[in-house]
């Protein structure tokens, strides 16, 4: 007859209470293609591995942090670099000035209490899981910096976009080149 037949397992199937064995019938003209699926599976298995080290996932961390201390309108500086400031300060007066330990305009932290664990026995799905998180606060940071851009904008842009049914970025575009020629 020139069928070819795969068995695919057992399946439980609804309305049926035992589990049926399923199998998949091909012509054999495409018997090729089964060779084919099954090496493409194989395949897409193999590059599913995270393609980043351990070291880029925490310069990410790291870069989140200071987005996060921008949008706060300060600079992120681990503490080990405030300890240096006060050393400096009394070593030498002037390096370590008061204005490099101003709260507001640095923020100095112990990154390790604001990042989330990375560990070296981490698995992928932890550290794909790690990157989702580190990309939702970056882009959580840079929400913010825009809405303080655009600020008090906003009603303004809300409104030319409902009269002219204009795209909200080129009236963004449009203002900042007024803007520009105003000054």
């Amino acid at each position: 007859m020139g069928v070819v037949i795969k068995e695919m397992g057992e399946f439980r199937l609804k309305g049926l209470e035992l589990p049926e064995t399923l199998s998949l019938v091909y012509p054999k003209e495409l018997a090729g293609r089964l060779k084919l699926e099954t090496k493409n599976v194989a395949s897409k298995a193999a590059t599913t591995r995270v393609q980043f080290s351990l070291e880029q996932l925490r310069s990410l961390a790291m870069l989140a942090i200071r987005i996060e201390a921008l949008a706060s309108d300060r600079v992120f500086r681990p503490t080990t670099m405030m300890h240096r400031s006060y050393s400096l300060q009394s070593n030498s007066g002037a390096a370590g000035s008061p204005e490099d330990i101003d709260p507001e305009i640095f923020m100095y932290a112990n990154p390790e209490f604001l990042l989330p664990p990375i560990h070296d026995s981490a698995t992928d799905a932890d550290l794909l899981q790690i990157m989702d998180s580190l990309t939702l606060r970056i882009d959580n940071a840079l929400s913010t910096m825009y809405l303080k851009q655009v600020g008090g904008y906003h009603s303004v842009l809300a409104a030319l976009e409902q009269a002219m049914k204009v795209d909200a970025g080129m009236l963004v575009q449009a203002l900042s080149m007024f803007g520009s020629l105003m000054e």
